[in-house]
């Protein structure tokens, strides 16, 4: 026996008879063990889940970030306030269609993907072999689940421009239908002809806000335009309609039932005139923005660490707009150490309910690039009348 052990077996031994007998310590925890399926799927659960595992007809809203085996990412959806819905039954890729069914809400995943379960060969990236693998890191964040479903009712179906409905609620016949530039907030949930959930608002905690011109799909367009705030009905509608884009899974024609609800109606807000301050009315700070503050507020100035709600419009010089909060109905919510300087430095100005007008030159906006998908010029001065509505955080 080397001499060290014979060494630490004796001072065992001793203290052994100088105390009572102390228990193991207790042993480091083990790294969770992978499951290969018989598809060959490798999942590991890096954190449990709640409640029943994802079923087919369920919805699931997910974060997730996907490797190449390299390491490189080559898909990153982890922004939770941007999740991906997936609907179980009809997912594509198609592994997702058994991993989900492994999860549960709040849990959290690993995942080892096979290229077959990944993309046809037609599709396989040139990155990733036929025997390849990626690797994905999936948190569960919420689940619509499989729920009964109303479909219309022949005997009170009604023709609608591409779609048929039945009214489940009237909703308020006192206000007008939605014009194509007035925002409309609804929630829907929509099926698949075997009642599997296909797509939902429900799990974004938030109804979907837009414009009846700009809907996500030809159907909302046309629905938002007709129904009116309060009403809910439920429709057959071709998935050609249901999406903008082709259906990953659903083929154009067939049908899917859409349950919706119209909450509310705003119209567009009032675009401020453009008035350039003069000189006179202006001050220059140190960095050379010129400021002047038309309305003081209340309340804490806001910081560079700060997240803020602003109304804001900008113009160039000729006076044409740039930018505007206006144009979406309602304040945007900014990170102040986000901005370019002279909005940074200007916002810090105000306080609560203030407002401004910032005449900010190229050097602290866009500069010598300017900012082409804005169709602003290099070197361009830039006039704001901004309005910190209020201070998130």
């Amino acid at each position: 026996m080397p001499a060290r052990v014979v060494l630490a077996a004796a001072s065992a031994l001793a203290l052994s008879s100088c105390r009572p007998t102390e228990p193991p310590p207790a042993a480091a925890p083990s790294s969770p063990a992978p499951t290969t399926t018989a598809s060959g799927l490798v999942w590991t659960e890096l954190r449990p889940g709640n409640g029943e595992p994802l079923a087919p007809g369920d919805l699931a809203v997910v974060a997730y970030q996907a490797r190449r085996a390299d390491g490189e990412v080559f898909e990153d959806r982890t922004d939770r306030d941007q999740p991906v819905r997936i609907p179980v039954a009809q997912s594509n890729p198609i592994f997702w269609q058994e991993a989900l069914q492994l999860m549960r809400v709040g849990g959290r995943y690993a995942l080892t993907v096979p290229a077959r379960l990944l993309w046809p060969e037609a599709l396989r990236p040139p990155w990733l072999p036929v025997d390849g693998t990626a690797a994905y890191d999936v948190e569960v964040l919420r689940a619509v689940r499989q729920q009964a479903w109303i479909k219309p009712d022949p005997a009170h179906v009604q023709e609608g421009d591409g779609y048929s409905y039945q009214v489940l609620a009237p909703g308020d016949a006192g206000t007008a239908p939605a014009q194509p530039t007035d925002w409309v907030a609804m929630h829907f949930t929509a099926f698949d002809a075997h009642g599997n959930v296909v797509d939902s608002s429900r799990p974004l905690e938030r109804p979907v806000r837009f414009r009846p011109s700009v809907a996500p799909s030809t159907f909302l367009e046309r629905v938002s335009s007709v129904m009116r705030p309060g009403s809910r009905w439920t429709c057959l509608v071709p998935a050609k309609l249901a999406w903008r884009q082709p259906h990953e899974v659903l083929r154009p024609d067939d049908e899917t039932c859409w349950v919706v609800e119209l909450l509310s109606i705003e119209p567009p807000l009032p675009l401020p005139e453009f008035a350039r301050p003069p000189d006179d009315a202006l001050t220059t700070t140190a960095s050379g923005l010129r400021v002047q503050i038309l309305t003081p507020g209340s309340g804490p100035l806001a910081t560079a660490a700060d997240t803020v709600d602003v109304h804001y419009v900008g113009w160039r010089a000729d006076g044409s707009v740039v930018d505007s909060s206006y144009a979406f109905g309602r304040p945007t919510r900014l990170a102040v150490d986000g901005l370019v300087p002279g909005w940074r430095e200007g916002v810090q100005l105000l306080r609560p309910g203030g407002a401004a007008y910032l005449v900010v030159p190229a050097h602290l906006a866009y500069g010598r690039d300017g900012l082409p998908q804005k169709h602003i010029e290099p070197d361009t001065e830039l006039v704001f009348r901004v309005e910190l509505v209020s201070i998130v955080r």
